[in-house]
């Protein structure tokens, strides 16, 4: 799923661009953004869906003046929107000593107008900045592990900075953003040490609406929107977090099958609706129309004789439904458990 998805997200032909979603699968310059400096050959690479930045010293120049790799894209497309968010998944082994010479890794919504948003971050450590005149925020993060940092703008009345889904800052900003010249850069840099940051994705645009299943704002429910969807479906009573919320249907705090249905309901395609995630298909209901009953029969014994008839009949529908005594095989095991399951045993 991951890496059929596009990088730039867009409206249909002649609107405004709603989302952007940078995924790790190209390296920055391929997927749309610009080098700003790449200084003193860092390491870059990509693995396993995420890009990596070691930055060291550099030879010859003495520090703070190490390694650096820095990006950039434009924002211009997002004047005027009533809401703006970026959001990206990090991790750095940084020292936080780095962090007031500008080493670690950091990404920053910026321009010339009053409005400018900088998050900095080290292995155990981050930052947030609005303004040299406005108080840092800083906060302690645990080390070793990748965090997901989130910024939702919305027009003059307010910001709201969450670092793994949990409020960290809020309140009134300087002024709208994006707005004039407004820019997206990020980079990793070698200060004082080595390090190496692995960004796994960055994110940002219109927020979405709330349930409403669209994730790119671009008016309908598709392709575009499912496989943000699919990352917040963590099941019921797990928080799925503020950048969720557009899939969270009933707006529980969760992401999970109750909202799956609503989103399938949602769902304008092309292509058809795609098929029900294995842990919201209920064991035993082998045509998928929510409940267990003879009518599952059939589908039921097409399932164990023939797969490949079945998925062509119920494309919606997963052969694990078929798998009613759960050891991950479909065979005449599970006649038995199918007729206790229909006999309310």
């Amino acid at each position: 799923m991951r890496s059929a998805l596009l990088l730039i997200i867009l409206c249909p032909s002649g609107a405004a661009a709603q989302a952007v979603a940078y995924e790790c699968e190209a390296l920055p310059e391929i997927a749309g953004w610009q080098i700003v400096q790449i200084w003193c050959d860092p390491k870059l690479w990509l693995d396993q869906g995420r890009f990596f930045q070691h930055v060291e010293l550099c030879p010859g120049y003495p520090p703070p003046g190490g390694q650096q790799a820095a990006y950039r894209r434009s924002l211009d497309a997002f004047l005027g929107v009533p809401t703006f968010f970026f959001e990206f998944r990090v991790q750095t082994d940084a020292d936080r000593s780095e962090l007031p010479w500008g080493g670690g890794c950091v990404i920053s919504a910026g321009g010339t107008g009053a409005a400018a948003y900088i998050c900095e971050m080290a292995r155990d450590k981050a930052e947030f900045w609005r303004s040299n005149l406005l108080p840092v925020i800083e906060v302690d993060i645990a080390p070793d592990v990748p965090h997901t940092y989130r910024v939702e703008l919305y027009g003059t009345e307010s910001y709201i900075w969450y670092i793994d889904g949990q409020l960290q800052d809020s309140g009134a900003p300087q002024g709208p953003y994006p707005s004039s010249s407004p820019t997206m850069v990020w980079r990793a840099k070698a200060a004082w040490q080595a390090n190496t940051t692995q960004w796994d994705y960055i994110r940002y645009g219109l927020i979405p609406a709330d349930a409403s299943g669209d994730y790119d704002s671009d008016g309908d429910v598709d392709e575009g929107d499912l496989y943000f969807f699919s990352e917040c479906l963590l099941g019921e009573g797990v928080p799925s977090g503020p950048g969720c919320r557009f899939a969270d249907f009933d707006v529980d705090g969760d992401t999970d099958c109750d909202d799956w249905a609503a989103f399938a309901a949602h769902w304008t395609g092309p292509p058809a609706v795609p098929p029900m995630p294995p842990a919201c298909a209920a064991v035993g209901d082998t045509n998928c129309d929510g409940a267990v009953n003879v009518l599952d029969i059939n589908p039921f014994v097409m399932a164990l004789s023939d797969p490949s008839v079945y998925a062509a009949k119920f494309p919606n529908c997963p052969i694990a439904t078929a798998d009613a005594n759960g050891d991950g095989e479909v065979d005449i095991l599970d006649i038995n458990a199918l007729v206790a399951i229909l006999s309310g045993r």
